[in-house]
């Protein structure tokens, strides 16, 4: 029979997540592990903040892995923030305050600081965001789920947090904050008509449902979850040397030739410049059959940093569900209905962008992530496409309409369909097995390709490295894949291609590192030229041998292109397709499965909505202090201090601890270990006596968190596969 336990709370909190511990052990292990920070000893000079430009949110996670992040970065030293407009903090009136002002409320002056409204409470919250966001659980699961819930409550005279699914789906609902609605227009084929049958799609009506982007920008601006990621100057970073060095988007040529041409009037002193920067890419939602594609639009702000840009916090919120014209086989190629798609998707996106126009030449009062109100003055930015999406964008310039936004100068780098897997999965790798066709045939080449495999499933074990047991040879490739497959490829190709082949691909990596970076100086944009001009010039080899008969690629040729856009743009990293790509799990893939898949359109839009308003609800009670630690432990603390206080009014009961019996849980009663954090230990003296500056520790060394598997423990059992090296052979 098994024994009958209580469940344990986590009583330590850790102060830099959301994590708990049940002891002070697990936490401080949690804290060495997770929470690395180098210790300094007291310093006897003043000495400047250690943070990193590149550092995420806490609790965040990347889009896209970027092992570049182990290279040494040339990280800037001084920094020119532009001196018109520089953000001058207002009051909610307009009016500039003094400098190190504290910081408006972020709520209004009737609502309280512990209000979780429209929840109920902490756990109606957590159990809403649960059930709907994290797990995503269906109708008749939840119903069920609160069925077993009121059953166990019965006894006892309570209630779940929700009377039934409608109810949890309605206090979603009701939250205001984060609250942009959708909206629909449609538009129709208004041109010539032949004679006779008319087509399908000259008479349908395409519907375009989005959200106006002037209300989600004012939105995103007021998210306190992105005041440690806010970055609204325009600014110049240098490195020791006085050269500039570019980082998050604002550090960019581009975002300060805006804040030029905005502080060309003199109303505008003291304003922000935000740029918006917008992104679409179709994408396609069928698991087995059928073709049901969605063309979302994105847009993220250009006065947050990259990091969080490239982090799931909501940075990149779905602006627009675009349309998709369709027609018969006959109409694939015809001029008229091309054209009819070219300017469906152009008077689309001038649509949509409307209402920010008003905002690129008057400047409006809005709160931002630290509380502060500033004005604000939005610019068309930088626009995320691949390839096809960049030329229909290009084609014409829409863009004109709108103040200091020319199309043609605000195509983004895109490292994963220009470089990742462009030039090097689609270009490169296929080159390599096209050259040992021609040379070899096809069955020896065949033959060395296998070998090529065997070579890479062969690498060994280490971290950072992706492991492919059975080589390159599987079907769906995605942008990590070709960034694991550079680690191993090079030294997997050597002896089988000629030398000059290999410089070539060799070139090629040297410029991905160096551009995936997240801090380019000058120096390594040097190298990045460096490396395209030999890259340029031995990839010869595959025109001379005759796998190539010209190179005239647009992917490729837009490697010339990097420099100029770094400067301009910042580190490309920031504007990558990965983003939009990793974005479409969220906003699109599983919203659909999560609908009944017919006309799942429009419930799609009501499950964006739902969690970006969940996504805010948290930000905004983080903000307030109400999210601290886990929900049982808080419940168990509240419930003490209640008690306590129940005490403290009853001098009869004063002695009397009868009632901790009654939380069914183990719970720590030291008042000075509750939901107080631990102090941090006190740092061993030096041999000498003497405290240094700088660092006590220079780097770390992360270990493996799973021993590998099937390794000798000892030097004897390693299978050498000849005598014995202790022993002397027989003779």
């Amino acid at each position: 029979m098994p024994r009958t336990t209580t469940y344990n709370v986590l009583w330590f909190d850790c102060p830099q997540c959301a994590r708990s511990f049940s002891t002070q052990g697990g936490l401080k292990k949690h804290k060495n592990s997770t929470h690395k920070q180098t210790q300094y000893a007291p310093p006897s000079l003043p000495s400047g903040s250690g943070a990193r430009d590149d550092e995420f949110p806490e609790g965040a996670q990347e889009f896209e892995e970027d092992d570049s992040e182990a290279v040494p970065h040339a990280v800037p030293e001084s920094r020119q923030y532009h001196p018109i407009l520089n953000t001058v903090p207002c009051d909610q009136d307009g009016k500039p305050v003094p400098e190190n002002s504290p910081p408006a409320a972020l709520r209004p002056s009737n609502v309280q600081d512990n209000d979780w409204k429209p929840f109920s409470g902490r756990i109606a919250f957590e159990l809403g965001e649960f059930l709907y966001k994290e797990e995503q659980m269906s109708q008749q699961k939840i119903s069920k789920l609160l069925e077993l819930w009121a059953a166990s409550l019965l006894e006892h005279g309570g209630a779940p947090p929700f009377a039934s699914q409608q109810h949890m789906y309605d206090t979603i609902d009701a939250i205001t904050v984060g609250d942009v609605p959708w909206t629909t227009f449609s538009l129709k084929y208004l041109g010539e008509v032949p004679d006779g049958t008319i087509p399908s799609w000259m008479q349908a009506d395409y519907k375009i449902h989005f959200r106006d982007p002037h209300l989600l920008a004012h939105q995103q601006l007021n998210n306190p979850g992105f005041k440690d990621g806010f970055d609204p100057i325009p600014r110049r970073d240098f490195d020791c040397n006085g050269n500039q060095v570019y980082n998050d988007f604002m550090s960019g040529n581009w975002s300060w030739k805006q804040a030029d041409l905005l502080a060309q009037d003199e109303n505008n002193c003291g304003a922000m410049v935000v740029p918006l920067i917008f992104g679409s890419d179709k994408t396609t939602v069928s698991v087995a059959t059928g073709q049901n594609d969605y063309y979302p639009l994105y847009m993220s702000s250009g006065a947050i940093t990259n990091a969080y840009r490239r982090a799931h916090c909501d940075s990149v919120v779905p602006m627009a569900f675009l349309a998709t014209p369709k027609s018969g086989r006959k109409y694939d190629k015809d001029p008229v209905f091309q054209k009819f798609r070219w300017q469906l998707f152009h008077k689309s996106l001038v649509f949509v962008m409307q209402s920010i126009k008003p905002g690129m030449t008057t400047k409006h009062l809005v709160q931002c992530p630290d509380g502060h109100y500033r004005y604000v003055l939005y610019c068309l930015g930088p626009y995320i496409a691949d390839y096809p999406e960049q030329a229909l964008l290009a084609g014409i310039p829409f863009t004109n309409d709108f103040p200091r936004a020319d199309i043609h100068k605000l195509i983004a780098p895109d490292l994963l369909h220009q470089i990742i897997k462009g030039t090097f999965k689609d270009h490169l790798v296929t080159w390599v097995g096209e050259y040992l066709t021609i040379t070899h045939g096809e069955t020896a080449g065949n033959a060395i390709l296998d070998d090529i495999d065997r070579r890479i499933a062969a690498a060994p074990p280490f971290p950072g490295l992706c492991r492919f047991p059975e080589g390159r040879r599987f079907k769906q490739w995605t942008g990590d894949d070709s960034k694991a497959l550079m680690k191993v490829y090079l030294s997997a190709i050597a002896g089988h291609i000629p030398d000059e082949m290999v410089q070539a691909i060799a070139a090629f990596l040297e410029f991905c590192y160096f551009v995936r970076r997240p801090i380019i100086n000058q120096e390594t944009l040097h190298k990045i030229e460096d490396a395209l001009a030999r890259f340029h010039m031995h990839r010869r080899i595959f025109e001379t041998t005759g796998v190539r008969t010209t190179f005239s690629l647009p992917r490729q040729h837009s490697m010339k292109h990097y420099t100029w856009a770094i400067r301009q743009f910042g580190a490309p990293n920031g504007l990558c397709t990965s983003i939009t790509e990793s974005r479409h799990i969220t906003a699109v893939k599983e919203p659909w499965r999560r609908s009944n898949r017919h006309e799942a359109i429009g419930q799609m839009l009501t499950i964006n909505e739902r969690l970006h308003k969940l996504g805010a609800a948290r930000a905004d009670f983080e903000e307030h202090g109400m999210l601290k630690g886990n929900v049982l432990s808080a419940t168990t603390k509240a419930l003490l201090q209640a008690h306590s206080e129940s005490d403290q009014e009853d001098a009869e009961n004063e002695d009397d601890d009868s009632h901790l019996a009654e939380l069914p849980v183990r719970a720590a009663v030291d008042n000075d270990i509750i939901g107080e954090p631990m102090e941090q230990a006190s740092l061993p003296p030096e041999d000498d006596g003497t405290p240094v500056d700088g660092k006590r520790v220079v780097g770390f060394v992360d270990m493996a968190l799973t021993p590998q598997r099937r390794y000798p423990r000892t030097l004897l059992s390693v299978p050498f596969g000849m005598c014995d090296i202790f022993t002397a052979p027989a003779t």
